[in-house]
């Protein structure tokens, strides 16, 4: 069976969870293998959403069409937060 290895599978273990922006560590991050069936339900979502902007969050991925300021500002914010509790957890883990 062929497979196609996927870029920026930024998907957590958690279905339709994906990681925050500027995640630097992403142990629970999904594999890079694709088989032609994801590939067909990316092509179908993709088809779902034309025309509808935003960022439209499936099981397997995310589908970012158009993004408006905010949804733009929701993933910044999203990022944000991780960094902070990732730098909160760093200092409370070395004190």
């Amino acid at each position: 069976m062929a497979h196609v290895l996927g870029r920026h599978i930024e998907m957590t273990s958690e279905w339709g969870r994906d990681s925050p922006l500027g995640a630097t560590c992403q142990p629970d991050e999904r594999g890079l293998r694709l088989a032609a069936a994801d590939l067909v339900a990316v092509r179908d979502a993709a088809e779902g959403v034309a025309g509808r902007r935003g960022i439209h969050r499936f099981d397997d991925f995310v589908v970012c069409n158009e993004p408006r300021p905010v949804d733009q500002l929701r993933l910044m914010a999203r990022g944000l937060a991780h960094k902070l509790r990732s730098a909160l957890t760093g200092a409370v883990g070395r004190a």
